[in-house]
């Protein structure tokens, strides 16, 4: 396989493709953050216990983050990034069904060891696409996109909720994935 000598043409459509998957990553594990005093409100709990979802998400993430190397290495990069879009995009459309606050917990938890298979799944694709010199550019450009996320993560949540309930947020974001 040819390898992308620059960031022109294909090679930056497909630095692009990559980079909003990240940026949807990113979007799907902080988009509960914006939505959290809602939550509380539905759920009757506390800041404390509203909270305590991120702690479930940040292990998820942490321990997938830790084993993703090994399950991209047997299942492979492009089929990781696939199962890591896919359950991100299968739980945000199973949490609007949610009523029993507890059970949170657990989507958040898988929320996270999903997101968390993808950038030791992309990086390797990365440097496997781009030559030596163009590969650190591509792989600036490409993290950015996380940046972006976390910026745009609470206004996506406030331009949605104009017109849905939370629910329907994680829906929407759901869809979009």
């Amino acid at each position: 396989m040819d390898r992308f000598t620059s960031l022109r043409g294909t090679a930056f459509l497909f630095l692009l493709f990559l980079s909003s998957m990240w940026f949807l990553n990113f979007v799907g594990r902080t988009i509960l953050s914006p939505v959290l005093p809602l939550i509380e409100d539905e759920f009757l709990i506390s800041h404390a216990k509203a909270s305590s979802i991120f702690i479930f998400l940040s292990v998820g993430y942490g321990i997938s983050i830790f084993f993703s190397g090994l399950f991209s290495g047997i299942f492979g990069y492009r089929r990781s990034i696939v199962a890591s879009l896919l359950i991100t995009a299968m739980m945000l459309f199973l949490i609007p069904l949610v009523k029993v606050f507890s059970v949170l917990y657990v989507f958040s938890f898988i929320i996270g060891a999903a997101t968390g298979i993808y950038i030791p799944a992309v990086i390797p694709l990365i440097t496997s696409y781009y030559d030596d010199k163009t590969c650190s550019k591509a792989i600036a450009i490409h993290d950015s996109a996380a940046s972006l996320g976390v910026f745009a993560s609470p206004l996506i949540a406030t331009l949605l909720l104009l017109f849905f309930q939370w629910r329907g947020v994680l829906g929407v974001i759901g869809f979009v994935f």
